[in-house]
């Protein structure tokens, strides 16, 4: 078991987040003496990399240069920070965990169960990625994995009967809410594929890793060390 100090370290949250996803049941722990301690298991194998995570409009813009997006709506500086930030990540010898640092606030993830996850792949609110993108290596009829709007939530899981699974519960739906942005379809970019895999456990962050190296030789980056 490790403190809520140091499970808010390797998440990149704050403190006050973990406590409240320990009450909530979302990550596995135990209350002693009036003090929280977490079950390591229950955390993503990838840790986030210290230092200052980015925001939610830069996660998403960095997933959209990742494709090819012009980003013309950005200054020139902007772009050329996006583009560095992106290079760096690429050509990093661990880029997992700065990849955690850069794309994590791009959306809230929901672990859950439903009968038939293979339902929600023709689910017209429900954009498959991760796990459920053939690309990721990972993709099976037995589980589903992609994004959902806020405003879709509720009517998603109702038609489904999607159930939250707490924590050390086996799930077999994986959705991240967040303000995805309009355009967003399957196949979503590779980028954003690693990003939800790098958020589970050590197959899934293989996986992230083989993507990311797809990405840099494609853009002909060398990896440092």
């Amino acid at each position: 078991m490790i403190s809520v100090e140091e499970a808010a370290r390797h998440l990149g949250r704050s403190e006050r987040w973990v406590r409240a996803m320990l009450a909530d049941g979302r990550l596995d722990g135990e209350r002693i003496a009036g003090r929280w301690l977490v079950d390591p298991a229950s955390l993503p194998v990838v840790p986030v990399r210290a230092g200052r995570t980015a925001g939610v409009e830069m996660a998403w813009s960095l997933i959209a240069l990742s494709d090819g997006d012009r980003l013309d709506g950005l200054s020139a500086v902007a772009r050329h920070r996006l583009r560095r930030r992106f290079d760096e990540l690429l050509a990093s010898p661990d880029p997992l965990p700065l990849l955690r640092a850069l794309l994590d606030s791009r959306a809230e993830r929901h672990r859950l169960h439903v009968d038939e996850p293979e339902a929600l792949l023709v689910e017209d609110a429900f954009i498959a990625s991760g796990r459920s993108d053939p690309r990721s290596g990972m993709y099976g009829p037995d589980f589903a994995e992609g994004y959902v709007r806020p405003e879709d939530l509720r009517a998603v899981r109702r038609r489904h009967l999607a159930v939250e699974a707490k924590a050390g519960e086996r799930h077999n739906l994986v959705v991240h809410v967040g303000n995805v942005p309009e355009g967003l379809r399957a196949p979503v970019p590779l980028l954003l594929v690693a990003a939800d895999l790098a958020q589970a456990g050590s197959r899934e962050a293989q996986q992230a890793e083989i993507i990311l190296r797809d990405l840099g030789r494609y853009r002909g980056v060398e990896r440092d060390g």
